[in-house]
């Protein structure tokens, strides 16, 4: 399942190898792209296991539970790739990551702001394009900024 390109912002400098990966709604207030990447996850965790709790996007509510969804048991299984924001074909070549599988997904907010929400990936193995396991677990050598695709 391809859910397009998360145009969001990690929240700190990626290293080699980190198995978990935050990316804030820079907008806040529910913003459209943010209820957009909402939707196609919770269709693809429908798809997967349909008794599910699904992601609620909660704003101006401070006190809002962070909401987890342990996605590492489906049969269809999610992965992410780093690719530079904009640039040429040799940026992406340089830059991209390797796909690794996303095995957990946590919708929470951002502390101090009851308006902006987060996503916390927890990341596994990393995967060719075939979906078969290669060496190492977690992001791999990625070093521009970017964004993420999932």
């Amino acid at each position: 399942m391809d859910l397009e390109q998360l145009q969001l912002e990690a929240d700190k400098d990626l290293k080699i190898n980190d198995t978990e990966l935050v990316l804030e709604d820079e907008e806040g207030e529910g913003s459209a792209d943010f209820t957009r990447i909402i939707n196609a996850l919770n269709e693809y965790i429908q798809s997967q296991s349909p008794s599910q709790t699904l992601l609620k996007q909660v704003t101006g509510d401070s006190s809002a539970a962070e909401q987890t969804v342990t996605i590492s048991g489906y049969s269809e299984r999610l992965a992410l790739r780093i690719n530079p924001i904009s640039g040429s074909s040799a940026d992406n070549a340089r830059y991209q990551t390797e796909q690794v599988l996303i095995n957990q997904i946590r919708l929470m907010q951002v502390a101090g702001s009851s308006n902006m929400n987060a996503f916390k990936f927890t990341l596994g193995a990393r995967v060719n394009e075939e979906g078969v396991d290669t060496t190492g677990t977690g992001l791999s050598k990625g070093t521009g900024g970017g964004t993420a695709a999932v």
